[in-house]
């Protein structure tokens, strides 16, 4: 007799660039008990340096001196896709069909193993997969502070302005969450935001 995969809980953090989502999952992943968390960027990560296959395809819309020594250089990356939108998109259509099987891969391995699933996701609703999770929670801040952020990170003024429009607006992702989770305050604010939700979800979906 066949026996249906346990049913568990599909949780998906996203939000703005600089907002703090991966700081917000981080504490999220201590505080819920049997979780596995997937982080979209750092996947990405991966296959911009490890795959081959990838390779070949950056270099066919970013050129052949967009990789150094084997690895890919990141602020010429940054600042060409955040200057010509094509680009971008060009690059999203590479990249996220990987993703997205890695992604339904991992979902997949962590239902079978009876796991609640975290994801980190910060282009969750550009892509449309948010219909794959249970629960969404966006992580938000002020424009201010995410400018302040990123430009904390030695990013120039004028391109972080560009990083943040190039995604949807922050109002709109709040609206269509399942929690917000504001994020202009003390790191502490934000770890005991993520201590509350998982009492909730633990609560709601055991």
């Amino acid at each position: 007799m066949c026996t249906a995969a346990p049913t568990t809980l599909t949780i998906a953090i996203t939000g703005g660039i600089a907002s703090g989502k991966t700081s917000f999952c981080q504490h999220l992943s201590i505080f819920l008990e049997n979780t596995e968390w997937f982080d979209a960027d750092a996947c990405i990560s991966r296959l911009l340096d490890g795959s081959g296959e990838i390779r070949v395809e950056i270099e066919k819309v970013l050129g052949k001196e967009i990789y150094t020594g084997g690895k890919l250089d990141r602020t010429q990356v940054r600042h060409r896709i955040f200057s010509d939108p094509c680009c971008r998109t060009q690059l999203e259509c590479i990249l996220h069909p990987h993703v997205k099987e890695m992604l339904t891969a991992r979902m997949a391995h962590s239902r079978a193993r009876g796991r609640k699933f975290l994801a980190d996701i910060p282009l969750l609703y550009e892509t449309g997969w948010e219909i794959a999770f249970d629960f969404v929670t966006v992580v938000a801040c002020s424009f201010a502070t995410q400018l302040r952020r990123l430009i904390s990170r030695g990013i120039c003024e004028s391109l972080a302005r560009k990083m943040i429009a190039a995604q949807l607006p922050m109002e709109e992702k709040m609206c269509r969450a399942h929690e917000i989770v504001w994020n202009n305050g003390l790191p502490r604010l934000l770890t005991e935001q993520a201590r509350v939700t998982a009492d909730y979800l633990t609560e709601r979906y055991g």
